[in-house]
C-alpha cells in the first residue's frame, strides 16, 4: 500500500450493535480509527457505522450484569414465549384450514399461506433476537466466526420472512375489498389459477426487496488489506459484517433507499387505504337496509374476520415507528429499542389465531372439531 493511505470500512449494523464505538460529548462517534503510525507507513484504517448503538445507561457490551443487559434478556424471554405461541397457533391455523370443511375456498387458501409465512417469521424473529442476546449475555463470544454468521444469517432471514408476511397480508386485504366491492368481477380477477400464483408472487417480491441487501453484505475477518487493524472498538472482535464496496457504489445510496421504501413505507398507506375502503363499503351496505344477497354475504364475512388482523398489524407497525423515533431524535440506535422492534414483529405474526377465533364463529367451531379429531387419533 502507498504511504499515507486512509482506508475506511463501512460496517453493517449487525456488527455496529455489538461493538462500543468511542464516545465524544456523551454520544458515540460513528467512526473509530487505528492508531498505527510508523516511520515507514502512515496508513490509517477506520471502521464506520451509519448509526451508532449503545445501551440506555451507557454500559459496555461486555458488562453482562448491567441493567441494559437485564432488560434485553427479559425482552428476549417475552419474544421467545410469544414466538413459540405464534409457531403453535399458526400451525393450528394451517391444520384447521386444511380440514375437510374448510377446503375449496380461495380465502382459506390465502389464510393458510399467510399462516405458513407467519410461522416462519415467528421462528426467524426468535433466532434473530437470540443471536444478539447470546452475544450480550456472554453465551457466545461476540465477533467469533460462529456468532457473526449466526447474527448475519438470522437477521437476513427475519427481514425476508417479515416481507413475506406483510405482502401476503396486503394481497389478502385487496382480495377482501374487491370481494365485497366487485363480487362478480373478483371471481375472474382472482381465479384459482391466479390465486395460487399469489404466494409465488409474494416470494418473488421478498427476494427482490431483501436479496440485494443480503448479497451486498458479508462476514469477514477484521484483518483487512493484509494488516491487523489496531482499532479499540474491535479489540475483542475477530469477524465483522462488511458492505461490499462495489455493491455500495451501485446500490446503497440509490436502489437501497427504494427497496426500503417498498419494504417498510409503502405497506402502511396501502393498508390504511384498503382498510378505509372496506370499512366504508360495509357501512354503505348496512345503510341500504336491504338484505345482502348471497354473493355480497360471502364477501362480507372474510372482511369482518380479516379487518382486525390488518388493524392489529397497523398497531404493531405504529409501535415500531414510535420506538424508532428515539433513533432520529438522539441519532443513536439503543440496543433495547432494537429488541423492542423485534418484539413488535413477533407479536404481529403471533396474533392471527386469537383474532380468527374471536371474530369467526365458523373458525372457532372448526377449530374444536379439528382438535377433537386429533384427540381421537
Amino acid at each position: 500500500m502507498i504511504n499515507g493511505t486512509h482506508i475506511t470500512e463501512l460496517l453493517v449494523y449487525y456488527t455496529c450493535l455489538i461493538i462500543d464505538l468511542p464516545e465524544e460529548n456523551g454520544k458515540p462517534k460513528l467512526q473509530d480509527c487505528s492508531t498505527t503510525n510508523s516511520t515507514t507507513s502512515s496508513r490509517i484504517i477506520c471502521v464506520e457505522c451509519n448509526i451508532a448503538s449503545k445501551f440506555w445507561d451507557g454500559e459496555a457490551v461486555t458488562d453482562v450484569r448491567g441493567m441494559g443487559h437485564l432488560i434485553t434478556f427479559l425482552l428476549w424471554l417475552v419474544i421467545v414465549i410469544t414466538g413459540f405461541f405464534g409457531i403453535v397457533t399458526n400451525f393450528l391455523i394451517i391444520i384447521v384450514l386444511k380440514g375437510r370443511n374448510c377446503k375449496g375456498t380461495k380465502f382459506n387458501f390465502l389464510l393458510s399461506v399467510l399462516a405458513v409465512y407467519d410461522l416462519i417469521s415467528c421462528l426467524s424473529s426468535i433466532l434473530a433476537t437470540t443471536s444478539f442476546i447470546a452475544c450480550f449475555m456472554g453465551w457466545s463470544t461476540c465477533g467469533s466466526r460462529l456468532s457473526s454468521y449466526f447474527i448475519h444469517i438470522s437477521q437476513s432471514a427475519m427481514f425476508f420472512s417479515r416481507t413475506l408476511s406483510i405482502y401476503m397480508t396486503i394481497f389478502i386485504t385487496i382480495h377482501c375489498y374487491l370481494g365485497i366491492a366487485y363480487p362478480l368481477r373478483t371471481r375472474k380477477w382472482f381465479s384459482w389459477t391466479k390465486t395460487r400464483m399469489v404466494p409465488h408472487l409474494v416470494l418473488f417480491i421478498s427476494i427482490l426487496l431483501n436479496g440485494p441487501k443480503a448479497l451486498a453484505s458479508f462476514v469477514d475477518k477484521r484483518v483487512h488489506h493484509g494488516a491487523e487493524e489496531d482499532i479499540q472498538s474491535l479489540s475483542n472482535i475477530q469477524y465483522v459484517s462488511r458492505w461490499r464496496e462495489e455493491w455500495l457504489q451501485l446500490w446503497y445510496k440509490g436502489a437501497f433507499v427504494l427497496l426500503d421504501f417498498l419494504d417498510f413505507t409503502l405497506p402502511l398507506p396501502t393498508f390504511l387505504v384498503f382498510n378505509f375502503l372496506s370499512y366504508r363499503k360495509m357501512k354503505e351496505l348496512r345503510k341500504s337496509r336491504k338484505e345482502l344477497n348471497s354473493t355480497h354475504e360471502k364477501g362480507v364475512k372474510p372482511i369482518k374476520m380479516f379487518l382486525p388482523v390488518v388493524t392489529f398489524l397497523l398497531f404493531c407497525n405504529a409501535g415500531v415507528i414510535l420506538t424508532m423515533l428515539s433513533v432520529y431524535k438522539d441519532g443513536i440506535l439503543y440496543r433495547e429499542v432494537y429488541i423492542i422492534c423485534l418484539f413488535w414483529n413477533v407479536l404481529n405474526t403471533s396474533a392471527n389465531f386469537v383474532i380468527y377465533y374471536m371474530r369467526g364463529d365458523s373458525f372457532k367451531r372448526r377449530t374444536w372439531q379439528r382438535l377433537s379429531t386429533i384427540r381421537r387419533l
